[in-house]
């Protein structure tokens, strides 16, 4: 028998939840629509209100039923109830890349138990539990997105239409009520040659063995900071000196869901100690990392690792090629990341330029992008998108690599959303670009970025070298320059 677990809040049932179901009931011989109980997540509803939400809206199914479990990763679960199937929904790239990571970390734990997934027509592909909770409620707000629905004047036990009622609607306002995230601090601790500090989970917690980037769970009344100095203390017996914000990741465990607040630890005083009986190990700067597995929410940030603190942006307009290219030529490695820009140039010639800047740059692992454009060019690294071209896209460019100009808080959201890999954001000086436009200044950029993105953030707009302090005290990942990187 072909046994599939589909598993979820289901705070409430979603019309996007109903056809997942539809799909697999047809795919499987049984199906278990499996309600997960986490302690630790408020829900609006209880677990037997979503219970019988669910047994009413797939009665006419006679090879599912409904389970309510408690708090154990949905694989066990899916063991203990003889499942050889567990199905998933992806309607975005970042559910993807979460769900392929926990597709492997799985099989590590049951080679037995397959993952099928499904992709949702577009009409539900934005629907989720957590938009639906804010507009489920007596005006019927949520009728396009979920099946359960309550409306004035219709007494309580009566159902609306075709649409089930349930009591636990009685009275219930759309108040928008969000996820309940965990607050995490994560330390990475960079060594001068930018090597990087993972340590392994000790056992008795989740995911025991698997590496992450140390650090923990925020206590109360503590800053991201503070949370930073106790769990290093704690862990390694280390006392942080310097530390900047840097990104912030949110993912969803079947535990939790955490949003992980990455720090950059660049100096400290002791030396590692394994208090909590972990191990511990430095990964190269270059290169694979030479342990596994990893926690999947620390993945993205191996990528940002890679990206350098110094970013090149073009003006050949006014030093000319020449210039710029005899630069590159005396010092490939200074430039490992490099944009050419040009606005008023054919794009022809731009992207010739570009390749002779890549073939300079190829052996020291240099990457050069180019501005404008939004698709990939032939042996070139990627793209760089204005702001306009960002705001107009609804995916990510087809690019190895791909970043975008930014002013604005809603720029910063849409490279978010598409999950682009940086963005450069100004302008935080007064510069020749923007003659009469007031700067930023430090103060507006931590506001904007302040390590709450989960791409890096590089500063733009009169930098100059002796600027990456500021720029990564700031929140930055570091700086972009254009005329500061010529002279």
């Amino acid at each position: 028998m072909k046994r599939a677990v589909y598993a979820g809040s289901f705070d409430p049932v979603t019309n996007g939840h109903l056809w997942m179901i539809q799909q697999a009931v047809e795919l499987f011989d049984e199906l278990i629509v499996a309600i997960g109980v986490n302690p630790d997540k408020h829900c609006t509803f209880s677990a037997e209100d979503r219970a019988a939400m669910l047994r009413e809206t797939t009665q006419q199914y006679p090879n599912l039923r409904v389970e309510v479990f408690d708090n154990q990763f949905l694989v066990s679960y899916a063991q203990s109830v003889g499942a050889n199937y567990i199905v998933r929904g992806i309607r975005t790239t970042s559910d993807y890349e979460y769900e392929r990571a926990m597709r492997y970390i799985n099989s590590d734990l049951y080679p037995n138990i397959n993952t099928i997934f499904l992709l949702p027509p577009r009409e539900f592909a934005e629907v989720s539990s957590t938009m639906v909770r804010g507009l489920v409620g007596p005006d019927g707000l949520g009728k396009h997105h979920s099946p359960i629905r309550t409306r004035p004047g219709v007494p309580a036990a009566a159902p609306v239409g075709r649409a089930p009622w349930h009591p636990a609607l009685r009275g219930y306002k759309a108040t928008g009520i969000m996820t309940k995230w965990v607050d995490v601090v994560a330390g990475v601790l960079l060594a001068p040659n930018g090597d990087f500090f993972l340590s392994s989970r000790p056992q008795g917690k989740p995911y025991a063995g698997y590496w992450e980037f140390p650090g923990g769970k925020l206590e109360a009344g503590e800053t991201p900071y503070q949370a930073l100095v106790r769990e290093l203390d704690e862990e390694l017996g280390l006392t942080v000196e310097e530390a900047t914000p840097w990104l912030t990741q949110h993912f969803h465990y079947e535990h939790a869901s955490v949003r992980l607040s990455f720090w950059r630890v660049t100096r400290w005083q002791g030396q590692p100690q394994a208090r909590e009986g972990q191990t511990w190990a430095w990964q190269p700067a270059a290169g694979a990392l030479n342990v596994a597995p990893v926690l999947p929410a620390n993945t993205p940030v191996f990528r940002a690792l890679s990206l350098p603190a110094t970013l090149a942006l073009t003006c050949a307009g006014e030093t000319g090629a020449a210039a710029i290219l005899a630069r590159i030529g005396a010092d490939p490695a200074a430039f490992p990341l490099v944009v050419v820009r040009e606005p008023g140039w054919a794009e022809a010639d731009r992207v010739q330029l570009a390749h002779e800047i890549r073939a300079l740059t190829a052996g020291c692992g240099g990457r050069v992008l180019l501005a404008g454009a939004t698709t990939l060019v032939a042996g070139l690294d990627g793209v760089h998108l204005t702001a306009a071209q960002l705001m107009a896209l609804d995916t990510r460019p087809a690019a190895d690599w791909a970043g975008a100009s930014v002013h604005r808080q809603e720029e910063l959201e849409q490279a978010a959303r598409l999950g682009l890999d940086y963005v450069m954001l100004g302008h935080v000086m007064p510069t020749p670009s923007h003659p009469g436009v007031p700067p930023l200044g430090w103060s507006r950029f931590a506001g904007l970025a302040g390590g709450r993105w989960p791409m890096p953030v590089y500063a733009l707009g009169g930098m100059q070298p002796q600027d990456m302090q500021a720029a990564q005290a700031h929140g930055a990942h570091g700086i972009a320059m254009m005329r500061g990187a010529w002279q």
